[in-house]
């Protein structure tokens, strides 16, 4: 794309605002106040990621209603962003280079519609596009859970770190490796975080900071038959206790660690920790009803069961009802 050179023409010509002569007015007119235009964002040195959400802002005086903005690289005018915007001091803006290229040295200019003389220029960024490649597994691959799978990537332009996590069906099931540095490797003790057998599975390594920078593996086949299950028998379905009162909580583990922790929780979430590492895989719990430090009950709650050695492994009981 041909720059045009950082020239700025009146867009339109100025209105008559008051006749000549006529009768004196005994309440003199205010002259306007000066325009004038700041662009305070982005901030200076600042990476503007390509496709990712922008926010342009500035302060104005005057009294021009709308506003031109431009992006410009050097001294040279590479594109126009908005031709009549409200001069209002915000305009989004999905980031694209308008056809400069990437590199650095643009910065906006926003002019004042009415009035060519008036306009700022923000201080100077710089247009980059995040890109990340996985390189192993570089193809489809079949692993069993326990297995050791090496992973690696590389990047070019990452705003932050890579984190690399186990999706299907373009859900996150469990993180693998978080803040990873920009270009690496990883050894991956292969898990389904309680997920079981699949051939949908990818993995998936992404910029933490830049929406859309990532890539995914082809899919993999992960076997894991061994899926921890816990089944919450007690307390019964709207159970009514008090404070003070004993409840039991029963329940039953298969293919866990034989040690739970129990958490209470109401319908606005976790409330406090119940018990920590009870051993047994088919037990039963007495617990004394505790508000845990709230003042009143919030009346439904449910208990969650949780291998302690296995995060994803846990099951909720019945709600049930706490009264004074």
């Amino acid at each position: 794309m041909k720059k045009s050179p950082l020239v700025f023409l009146v867009l339109l010509p100025w209105a008559l605002v008051g006749l000549l002569g006529g009768c004196a007015d005994d309440d003199p007119v205010e002259p306007p106040e000066p325009c004038s235009v700041t662009v305070t964002a982005p901030a200076g040195a600042e990476i503007l990621w390509l496709g990712n959400a922008a926010t342009i802002r500035w302060q104005s005086t005057g009294t021009e209603a709308t506003a031109v903005i431009l992006l410009v690289q050097g001294n040279d005018i590479v594109g126009q962003i908005a031709p009549n915007t409200p001069n209002d001091g915000f305009h989004p803006w999905v980031v694209d280079d308008l056809g400069g290229g990437l590199g650095a040295d643009y910065a906006f200019l926003v002019a004042a519609a009415g009035d060519s003389t008036c306009f700022g220029r923000g201080p100077a960024f710089r247009v980059a596009e995040c890109a990340i490649t996985l390189t192993e597994p570089a193809t489809s691959v079949r692993v069993n859970k326990g297995d050791t799978l090496r992973l690696a990537w590389q990047s070019v332009d990452v705003a932050t770190v890579v984190d690399l996590e186990l999706i299907k069906g373009g859900e996150v099931i469990g993180p693998i490796a978080l803040g990873q540095v920009h270009t690496g490797q990883v050894d991956w003790v292969v898990d389904s975080f309680n997920e079981g057998t699949s051939d949908f599975y990818q993995i998936r390594a992404r910029d933490t900071a830049v929406d859309g920078c990532e890539d995914r593996s082809e899919f993999l086949r992960l076997v894991d038959e061994d899926i921890c299950h816990i089944q919450v028998l007690a307390p019964a379905a709207y159970e009514t206790v008090t404070v003070g009162q004993n409840l039991v909580i029963r329940w039953t583990m298969e293919n866990a660690s034989g040690s739970s922790h129990l958490d209470l929780y109401d319908t606005g979430g976790l409330v406090g920790r119940i018990a920590t590492a009870v051993p047994g895989v088919q037990v039963t719990y007495d617990w004394t009803v505790d508000l845990m430090g709230a003042s009143e009950p919030a009346m439904l709650y449910f208990i969650r069961v949780t291998d302690a050695a296995n995060a994803q492994c846990w099951n909720s009981s019945q709600m049930f009802l706490i009264a004074q």
